[in-house]
């Protein structure tokens, strides 16, 4: 847009940017009346209310209010929306949406996205946090009974006589339970 030498130039990528921020906005958090299919509300919203973690539901609180003023905004692009990719009124309507875009109105709604979108990607860092936590806690409750089996048999194997097979093969039990066994089989087959 700056870089433009013509008005018609500058107008048309006006609404390409404001045809970015609508469609871009619709797909992060919705504009219409299902906003459970948007990514904030299939993805986001679910990690939340199942965390149960009060600081985090009220940093999600915080961005979704924010959101929802952007919505409103951005709301207002659904016109020129529905002209920039259909062109189904005709040129002439089309023209006139080109010519009456606001450069300075428009890149205020840029700039509303822009400034939220720091602090989705933390809140997003924070819900794969979330993520991970619940997928370990997950992976150990699963793995309980076969490290209780593996402890089991390295206490057998405790009580026969020392021999270097013995030895090893309780290094290996132990390697596995700590994850160094898959560490080092995932290193070989990178090699």
């Amino acid at each position: 847009f700056l870089s433009s030498e013509y008005t018609l130039e500058k107008q048309l990528l006006l609404k390409q940017v404001n045809t970015i921020v609508y469609e871009g906005f619709n797909k992060l958090y919705g504009l219409n009346e299902n906003p459970e299919d948007s990514f904030w509300g299939k993805y986001i919203t679910p990690i939340v209310l199942e965390n149960g973690d009060e600081s985090t539901y009220d940093e999600f609180t915080l961005l979704s209010k924010e959101l929802q003023a952007i919505k409103l905004a951005v709301k207002e692009l659904v016109g020129q929306r529905q002209l920039s990719v259909h062109y189904d009124k005709g040129i002439v309507d089309v023209y006139n949406m080109l010519h009456n875009l606001n450069p300075i109105k428009e890149f205020q709604k840029v700039l509303q996205l822009l400034n939220i979108l720091p602090k989705m990607l933390n809140f997003f860092t924070k819900c794969l946090h979330i993520i991970d936590l619940r997928s370990q806690v997950n992976h150990e409750k699963r793995m309980a009974p076969t490290y209780k089996m593996i402890d089991n048999i390295i206490n057998l194997l405790e009580k026969v006589p020392n021999t270097q097979q013995k030895d090893d093969l309780i290094k290996n039990l132990e390697r596995f339970q700590t994850g160094e066994f898959f560490d080092e089989l995932f290193n070989r087959l990178k090699k």
